[in-house]
C-alpha cells in the first residue's frame, strides 16, 4: 500500500517529469529518482525542510551539514529542492562509494568524489554543493551524542573563499535516529582499524519510520581579511547552534517515533533561526 501511494504521488508529478525528459534523458531520470525520494521521504519520515528560502532561487551556494550513518536527509533535501525549486544539487561524497557498485547512481545524481579544484569549478558554474565535512568518521563514531567530528577541516571553507559563494549550515532532526552503527562494543578497536584502513566496517541497524526535520541556516559570508580556518569555525558554530536548538542529546529511537505520529505544527522563524512550538 505505502508502494502505491509512492507511485501515485509520483504520477501526480507525471507532467514536471515529462517536462525534464523533452530536455534530456538524463534530466528526465534525476527528476524520477527526486520524485520517489521526496515520495518515500513524506510517507515514511513525514520529512519537513524549514528555512528552504535561504537556498536561493540562482546563484551558487556551499551547503554545509553535519553526517548521519547515513546521508539519507542529503538525497531527501536534494530532491526537495530539484521538485520545488528545479535545481539540481551537486554532493561531495567518499570514494569508497565509487567501489560499491553505485557508480551510475552517482553519476546520475550529480556527486563527485571531489578534489578542491573540482568544487571550486561546480561552484563557480553556478550551481548549488553539498558537503559533509566529518564524513565517514563521523556517520560511523559520533553515535547520538550528536558530535561534530570535523577536526581542523577548513577545505570546504577555502572552496567557498575561492568560489566567493556563501555557506548554508543545514541540520537534520533525528538523523541518527533513522540508522545507527553498531559500535557498544570494541568501539575503540573498530575506529583504530578505521583510522588505518578508511573502510567502514561498521555494522549499521535500523531504516526506522522517526521524524525528520531538516533545518538550513541563514548564510555564512567569509569577511574581508579571515582566514579559512576562522570563517570553517563560524560554520561549526552554525552547524552547532542548530544541532543545540532542535535536536534533544542523547537521541532517541522511540522519542522520534512519536514524534513522528504526533502532529506537531511548526513555525521556522527564519531571522531568529528559531522554532516555535505551537
Amino acid at each position: 500500500m505505502y508502494t502505491i501511494i509512492v507511485c501515485l504521488h509520483v504520477y501526480k508529478l507525471r507532467r514536471r517529469i515529462t517536462d525534464a525528459y523533452s530536455h534530456t534523458i538524463w534530466d528526465g531520470a534525476r527528476y524520477t529518482v527526486a520524485a520517489f525520494f521526496d515520495a518515500q521521504s513524506r510517507i515514511w519520515h513525514d520529512y519537513q525542510v524549514f528555512g528552504l528560502e535561504n537556498i536561493p532561487d540562482t546563484g551558487a551556494a556551499l551547503i554545509v551539514t553535519y553526517h548521519g550513518a547515513l546521508a539519507l536527509d542529503m538525497y531527501y533535501l536534494i530532491s526537495r529542492i530539484m521538485m520545488t525549486k528545479r535545481r539540481m544539487v551537486y554532493s561531495v561524497v567518499d570514494r569508497f562509494l565509487y567501489k560499491c557498485g553505485l557508480r551510475a547512481f552517482l553519476d546520475l545524481t550529480c556527486c563527485i568524489a571531489g578534489t578542491r579544484e573540482k568544487a571550486v569549478e561546480v561552484l563557480k558554474g553556478g550551481n548549488l554543493l553539498c558537503v559533509a565535512p566529518g564524513g565517514v568518521r563521523e556517520a560511523l563514531f559520533s553515535g547520538p551524542s550528536y558530535e561534530i567530528m570535523w577536526n581542523k577541516r577548513s577545505g570546504f571553507a577555502r572552496v567557498a573563499m575561492e568560489a566567493n559563494v556563501p555557506i548554508l549550515p543545514m541540520f537534520t532532526k533525528n538523523i541518527r535516529e533513522v540508522v545507527r552503527t553498531f559500535t557498544p562494543i570494541g568501539k575503540g578497536l573498530l575506529r583504530k582499524m578505521y583510522e588505518k584502513t578508511r573502510l567502514p566496517l561498521v555494522p549499521l541497524y535500523g531504516g526506522l519510520p522517526v521524524k525528520l526535520e531538516t533545518y538550513i541556516g541563514k548564510p555564512i559570508i567569509s569577511q574581508c581579511g579571515e582566514t579559512a580556518e576562522a570563517l570553517a569555525l563560524r560554520v561549526k558554530e552554525g552547524v552547532q547552534a542548530l544541532i543545540d536548538q532542535y535536536q534533544i542529546i542523547p537521541g532517541s529511537i522511540p522519542r522520534a517515533l512519536k514524534e513522528r505520529w504526533i502532529s506537531n505544527h511548526h513555525h521556522f522563524n527564519n531571522n531568529s533561526n528559531s522554532l516555535d512550538v505551537q
